[in-house]
């Protein structure tokens, strides 16, 4: 059984308008396409996000989609031959990403096969 996680970090909904909109005024309420898109470069520069199953095609998407913002992302995945977790999907980005080779249902380290009991 596989299981999926992603933390994605959201900037704050925008607080809804008192007044709606008439038809004419449809148009100029609505922000330009490359407004919203500094806010959320402003929002995710430099912010640490964390992926657990970063290494799968949903994951890795989101991990490049992040990179592209200027986050500091972190990708976390167990690279289980059967879950589809592959190094190959972050090629191009590799350098501007941290990946971590973890099973996050993995409750300890002394679970780790060659691990020292704890005392």
């Amino acid at each position: 059984m596989r299981l999926w996680f992603a933390l994605v970090v959201l900037p704050p909904a925008p607080r809804p308008r008192a007044v709606r909109p008439t038809p004419e005024s449809a148009d100029r309420s609505r922000p330009a396409p490359h407004a919203v898109s500094a806010d959320y470069r402003e929002f995710y520069r430099g912010r640490a996000v964390m992926i657990t199953g970063g290494l799968g095609f949903i994951g890795s998407n989101l991990a490049r989609q992040l990179v592209d913002l200027g986050a500091d992302v972190l990708l976390v995945d167990s690279l289980i031959p059967d879950y589809g977790g592959n190094l190959f999907n972050i090629d191009g980005i590799a350098d501007r990403l941290r990946v971590n080779v973890a099973d996050v249902r993995q409750q300890t380290h002394d679970e780790l096969p060659g691990a020292r009991p704890r005392r």
